[in-house]
């Protein structure tokens, strides 16, 4: 229930143009997928408009190292040269909104999921499943995960109310810079919540199911649902401003993230 509820499908792609050319050939409704909307595809990338841009890093109670907090500003920067508007601030319930986000799923997938995946999935995922989620495990109540689902809707609904005004976020996707394939192989329960905190600036987008474009930099530009164009044409402004943005350089096997 909880994909249907906060899914938010999208390509990858090398260039923006061929990002938005995929997006457009994979949006609108479709008969044969019941959670598609009715939603006319979009048209082309509109000019860009001097919009208010909300700069999320901390208010989630994420942790963010310096050198993605260098990539942040360098965004930020490149959009105020276009003429966008970068104000500090953070959603509402912004530093509840990650354990709501982990609630919902990892209830879900702890009760209903793993059962049905019983010798499905590597010992190594479902360790990573049990201890991540468990960390915010609602248990067997419908009582207490249909509170988290209220929730969801207040906050999914005091944030289209603030995005109003700013229409667009910029925020890290992950607080640490990119670490090696398997660095997630049996984390202890301490790493396993460090790892929760550097992501707890993109866990809120899948909550609240909005359109995220993530430049390979690690930064991500938000937008309000139905309006990815938005995203798409500030975007196209940090790549005029800054050029190709460079892919993230992996840590290497000997500098494991802590």
């Amino acid at each position: 229930m909880t994909l249907d509820l906060m899914n938010s499908p999208g390509p990858f792609a090398r260039t923006l143009d061929d990002l938005w050319a995929a997006f457009v050939a994979l949006a609108g409704p479709d008969p044969r997928d019941p959670t598609s909307l009715p939603v006319a595809p979009p048209g082309p990338v509109p000019p860009r408009q001097a919009v208010s841009v909300l700069r999320m890093t901390r208010e989630t109670g994420a942790i963010v190292e310096p050198e993605v907090e260098h990539e942040l500003d360098r965004v930020c920067a490149a959009l105020e040269v276009a003429g966008y508007r970068v104000v500090e601030g953070g959603i509402p319930n912004a530093g509840r909104a990650p354990e709501l986000w982990a609630e919902l799923v990892g209830t879900e997938l702890l009760h209903t999921s793993l059962p049905e995946w019983d010798g499905l999935i590597a010992d190594s995922n479902r360790q990573h499943i049990e201890a991540q989620f468990g960390l915010f495990d609602l248990g067997d109540s419908i009582s207490a995960w249909m509170h988290a689902i209220v929730e969801r809707r207040q906050t999914a609904q005091a944030t289209a109310k603030l995005m109003e005004e700013h229409p667009l976020v910029v925020a890290p996707v992950a607080g640490m810079k990119t670490p090696a394939l398997d660095f997630d192989q049996y984390l202890d329960i301490d790493a396993t919540r460090d790892l929760f905190d550097h992501m707890r600036d993109v866990v809120w987008v899948n909550l609240l199911s909005l359109p995220s474009l993530a430049l390979p930099n690690g930064i991500q530009i938000v937008a309000r649902r139905f309006h990815e164009a938005d995203a798409a044409a500030a975007a196209a402004a940090v790549v005029d401003a800054l050029g190709p943005v460079a892919i993230a350089e992996p840590r290497s096997a000997e500098a494991p993230h802590p």
